[in-house]
């Protein structure tokens, strides 16, 4: 199966190049349990466990909040369709779905990597990096969807704001979504795997004020 044909199935709401750069940091993370706020259809999760061998996946969504027409509107509807979507590519899943509203939720356990795809003020954000960010490891991933400055600014600002107080790494900037991480050795790794991948032009630094990051820009940038 193509990569077009695979997106044409599944439905993620990403760009395939982001979609290929943020397989390969769970790959190179070695993430085996991931959480994602803000699941939608499921799209992304169904697209990371066809392209990310042996990964559980928990979604969080509300589905009091009516959102694409086509979307499930309940738990048991979204799983029957998710699983129905796996099958139709080939795959088995592992995943567990949340009716949840995400500024209400209690955390349990540890997880390899978490996406933010919901909120979009920057003090929500802060505050949900900050109850989920004891229940991640060293080697956790934070992947950020919608971090360009027409979609949710509030994303990205929340983030860097967690950078300049060097409590998450950025690690990789993509045509819409971004990845931060916990451990500067880690960082260094990803960065790595990235380059090996897909070239190392589009490793470039970050200056914020006083501070220098190296970052792996995912776009145009890596072809000149």
């Amino acid at each position: 199966m193509t990569m077009a044909e695979l997106l044409a199935e599944l439905k993620p709401m990403s760009i395939v190049q982001d979609l290929e750069f943020a397989s390969e940091l769970l790959k190179a993370a070695k993430s085996k349990k991931v959480i994602e706020f803000g699941a939608g259809a499921g799209g992304w999760i169904l697209t990371m466990n066809h392209l990310v061998p042996d990964v559980t996946f928990i979604a969080v969504e509300n589905f009091s909040i009516a959102f694409g027409d086509d979307w499930p509107k309940t738990k048991a509807s979204w799983l029957l369709y998710v699983h129905n979507k796996a099958f139709a590519v080939g795959n088995d899943l592992s995943v567990t779905i949340m009716d949840k509203d995400v500024t209400e939720m209690k955390f349990k356990g540890e997880y390899d990597a978490v996406r933010f795809d919901c909120l979009t003020n920057m003090k929500d954000i802060t505050k949900l990096i900050d109850k989920v960010m004891p229940h991640t490891s060293e080697t956790s991933l934070f992947f950020v969807d919608d971090i360009s400055p027409n979609t949710c600014p509030g994303r990205f600002m929340a983030f860097m704001e967690k950078s300049l107080k060097n409590e998450l790494l950025p690690v990789w900037f993509g045509h819409k979504e971004g990845a931060w991480c916990k451990n500067i050795n880690l960082r260094a790794e990803l960065q790595k795997a990235l380059c090996q991948r897909f070239g190392e032009k589009g490793m470039r630094w970050l200056e914020i004020n006083d501070s220098v990051y190296p970052i792996y820009l995912g776009n145009d940038w890596n072809k000149r």
